[in-house]
């Protein structure tokens, strides 16, 4: 990317991919978020570059904070999905019955060309809701995090420069966790 044009790659991850990590929901997606900045930062080249290195605490602070988050964020889908399993109040059960009855005029108004489109996106749409999981291997964000930065815990203290004590608390946790 710095190819393309200068320090291209440390404005898209301080500007962009940092913001976004919050808002991460779902287990299988926060734990490939752990794990894939943690390699990130634990990476000979990102570490090497000074432009990249100067991000490490930013990094660092957004991966804890990610992970001392414990309360459980769900997107719409798993939302509407407790609506249908009768998890969520009767009360917006039958606000989304009401809202999903269509009237007369609307199945008048859909053409038959569109059913070829229909059934191709309920096929993705039944596909969208399989998990795979890229890390298998590891079962605990945490643990994960501490084993990729282990190994180069001194450049990734130096890198971070100060940190809060609640973020290097989580950060020395992960590390005392791994094997």
């Amino acid at each position: 990317m710095d190819s393309i044009q200068p320090e291209l790659f440390a404005t898209v991850l301080s500007n962009v991919m940092l913001e976004a990590i919050p808002s991460v929901v779902g287990r299988v997606e926060r734990k490939a978020t752990v794990i894939g900045f943690a390699l990130l930062v634990a990476s000979a080249r990102f570490q090497s570059n000074a432009k990249y290195a100067g991000l490490t605490g930013s990094v660092l602070r957004q991966l804890a904070a990610m992970l001392m988050d414990t309360t459980v964020k769900e997107t719409k889908s798993m939302a509407d999905r407790s609506i249908v399993d009768g998890s969520a109040p009767a009360a917006a059960a039958a606000a989304a019955a009401a809202t999903a009855v269509a009237t007369d005029e609307d199945l008048d108004s859909l053409e038959i060309e569109d059913t070829g489109y229909q059934a191709s996106f309920a096929r993705l749409a039944t596909l969208g809701d399989i998990k795979i999981d890229p890390c298998p291997q590891i079962t605990d964000p945490m643990v994960g995090l501490g084993q990729i930065l282990k190994p180069v815990q001194a450049q990734i203290i130096v890198a971070a420069g100060p940190l809060s004590d609640e973020t290097r608390e989580c950060i020395s946790h992960a590390i005392a966790q791994a094997q």
